[in-house]
């Protein structure tokens, strides 16, 4: 927004890193429909499905700060094939380590993922 404005001064400023570097890094996670490649779509039949994974892995919730299910059960899912563009639920994931840290927070998130389809 600064570049856009044309706040030159602002704008340098925010391009040097932090003297101790970041506080944390945060990834935002979208799960996509066509997340389970063996269930494409149909009817969502899962509850909560970001309070499901917390309650599962507790080691993995501690570096969630924030989630939300967009869908809820009995809704129709399209496939993103006929051009819908959805996402099944969100997960904000941080780390205090690293930034790999943080991708492999992600990785663990994703394959631990789960949601049904009728």
């Amino acid at each position: 927004m600064l570049i856009a404005v044309r706040d030159i001064n602002r704008t340098k400023v925010l391009c040097y890193p932090f003297s101790n570097r970041a506080q944390f890094t945060a990834i935002l996670v979208f799960i996509p429909t066509d997340y389970d490649p063996s269930k494409h779509e149909g009817i969502f039949d899962s509850d909560d499905i970001c309070a499901e994974l917390l309650e599962r892995r507790p080691d993995l919730a501690k570096n969630i700060s924030r989630c939300g299910c967009f869908k809820k059960r009995g809704e129709r899912v399209a496939h993103q094939h006929t051009g819908s563009n959805e996402f099944l639920g969100y997960f904000v994931v941080f780390s205090r380590h690293s930034r790999l840290h943080a991708l492999e927070l992600v990785k663990e998130i994703r394959s631990e993922f789960r949601v049904s389809f009728r």
